[in-house]
């Protein structure tokens, strides 16, 4: 993907394996303009960093999310909603979902056109990444599929194992490395793929949210 491809968009799907950080990128990207918010009122860049000090500063060992927005991973009963807000939103939607989710729940998103792509990689066995997936709290937990590694990603989203009511152009996706994610250099890889394919900097704030993040995630799964 291109900022040009970019700047045409209304809708971003970011696909992620459970427990991989999907609604924590979510939350850093809407904190740039180009992007509706994820939840409604004042000061919203303010509210996101009180939220992530509230959420993930106290040093608690347990997995905690990051599920700020009212689009819960496509849930219908938060899109039918909360949908004069979506469709009256200035800047890119931003919807969350696991593959799953997205290709079984696609009937329900004709409407919601111009769609891009953000695909997080299925972590490596061993990782960081990896032991949240398939030990976190997470509904139906994480993906048991000998397609999961081809599921989560471009080659997954342009031909999927499923049927695709809109055909998707390898134009119009760009991935995330979980790997990388979950690293001390994770930061610095989402900069770097916010500038190359959607032309957009994120506020200083968003460094913070990702430490914060990552910190409480390393208390619970480095070991």
């Amino acid at each position: 993907m291109t900022p040009v491809n970019f700047s045409a968009a209304k809708n971003l799907f970011l696909i992620f394996p459970a427990g991989c950080g999907g609604n924590h990128l979510a939350n850093m990207l809407s904190m740039s303009p180009a992007f509706s918010q994820r939840f409604v009122g004042p000061a919203y860049k303010n509210r996101m960093i009180l939220k992530y000090r509230n959420q993930f500063g106290p040093v608690i060992f347990r997995d905690q999310i990051a599920h700020f927005g009212y689009l819960e991973n496509l849930q219908k009963k938060n899109i039918l909603e909360n949908e004069k807000i979506i469709k009256n939103n200035s800047g890119v939607n931003i919807w969350c979902a696991h593959y799953e989710e997205y290709f079984n729940t696609e009937n329900i998103l004709d409407e919601f056109s111009n769609r891009i792509f953000g695909v997080m990689s299925l972590p490596n066995e061993n990782s960081i990444a990896h032991s949240r997936m398939i030990h976190g709290v997470w509904y139906r937990g994480a993906p048991n599929s000998p397609y999961a590694a081809y599921n989560y990603s471009p080659a997954g989203i342009i031909n999927p194992k499923k049927f695709l009511n809109e055909p998707v152009s390898p134009n119009d996706i760009f991935t995330i490395d979980t790997d990388i994610f979950f690293s001390l250099d994770g930061y610095e890889h989402l900069i770097k793929v916010c500038s190359s394919a959607l032309g957009i900097d994120l506020p200083e704030q968003c460094r913070e949210m990702h430490h914060l993040w990552l910190s409480s995630v390393m208390r619970v799964h480095r070991g």
